[in-house]
């Protein structure tokens, strides 16, 4: 009798590989499809970003206005029987006294401003506010940004927009504006850097003209060490005048961001001191006295004592390079200034904020 067992297994196998080929051909345009939907959408989602954050960018406001303290004065107000959301006496009085504005400014600059003036304080997953003048101004940039971007993402997509501004290098010092909800995994981000909406007046100059009390000093350790030889004495009579120096600088520029935030005049060319407002309307019966809460002084040295302690290890390595440059190599102190201030400017980088934004599909 003939085996056709062998026959029978290759016709099988030859079967089952025109079966294969088959389902390929029939399943090839459903895969095609949904890779170059997948691609499309992407790109459609890509492009809602991109447009959202130029329209911030280049479209203006004809006039955006907030109140310092206004939702604590809100709060005060309505302890006393006043109905601040429709008191038309009370919201024209607080408006007059503590508001401020600016006309003709774009969506982004507007909200890089608000970043720049929070003072945010980050431990771990825990935050410290130094500013709480701004609570209205961050609400009112929230529903800005999310008018901006529903201009241009309609309710068929969800967004996410960030924007985050770090100053100082290394320092979790940071003030940020957030707009929509959390995005979810898949969500298409894209990310840029935005000019902040002033430029800065820190120069290496203007950091010498500061200084010169404490690079005085170094400049005497160096004549010290060239006659006693004692390089431990040099490097720390250097670690000690750095600090400082970094300390005056720190300073400086925090008080620069205040007067380019909150110090500015407002569109009427009034003016308002924030903090003598936050005194006048404490619910602290001591606010009076000499121990007023000063929210500038008290954001002011929390800032400098940060900026002073992230920055230790590299004043530690800066002061040693230099000592052992001097001892060494035997530099003079004009390029140990140069060298000194030239670090201390590195560590000042206010120019810049990032902008993230995510958008999805599902509102």
């Amino acid at each position: 009798m003939k085996d056709d067992r062998a026959y029978s297994t290759t016709v099988d196998a030859l079967l089952f590989l025109v079966m294969v080929s088959a389902c390929a051909v029939i399943l090839s345009p459903v895969i095609m499809g949904h890779s170059m939907e997948r691609a499309s959408t992407d790109r459609n989602l890509r492009e809602l970003a991109t447009a959202a954050i130029v329209t911030m960018e280049t479209e203006k406001v004809d006039y955006f206005e907030y109140r310092i303290l206004g939702d604590v004065a809100d709060q005060i107000a309505t302890y006393g029987g006043i109905n601040a959301t429709n008191d038309f006496l009370y919201k024209e009085i607080t408006r007059s006294v503590l508001g401020r504005g600016s006309r003709h400014r774009t969506v982004m600059d507007l909200a890089a401003e608000d970043a720049a003036c929070q003072f945010v304080m980050r431990y771990g997953n825990d935050t410290l506010r130094l500013n709480p003048l701004t609570t209205e101004y961050d609400q009112q940039i929230r529903l800005l940004v999310d008018k901006a971007v529903r201009s241009r993402v309609d309710q068929r997509f969800g967004y996410e927009f960030t924007l985050r501004w770090m100053p100082f290098a290394g320092v979790p010092l940071e003030g940020s504006v957030t707009a929509g909800r959390p995005h979810p995994p898949g969500a298409m981000s894209i990310q840029t850097f935005v000019t902040m909406p002033y430029t800065t007046k820190i120069t290496m100059a203007g950091l010498r003209n500061l200084n010169e009390p404490d690079l005085a000093s170094i400049n005497e350790s160096i004549v010290a060490y060239r006659s006693d030889n004692d390089s431990a004495k040099l490097q720390a009579g250097i670690h000690e005048s750095l600090q400082r120096c970094l300390a005056n600088s720190t300073r400086a520029e925090v008080q620069e961001i205040w007067g380019n935030t909150l110090g500015s005049p407002r569109a009427e060319d009034r003016r308002i001191d924030p903090a003598s407002a936050l005194e006048a309307f404490s619910t602290n019966p001591t606010s009076a006295d000499t121990h007023a809460l000063d929210v500038r002084s008290m954001g002011e040295d929390a800032i400098v004592q940060a900026v002073v302690f992230q920055n230790r290890d590299s004043l530690n390595a800066l002061a040693a390079s230099c000592a052992a440059e001097i001892v060494q190599n035997g530099s003079d102190y004009p390029a140990i200034e140069q060298k000194i201030l030239s670090w201390l400017l590195t560590r000042y980088e206010p120019s810049r904020a990032r902008v993230t934004m995510s958008v999805w599909v599902g509102g």
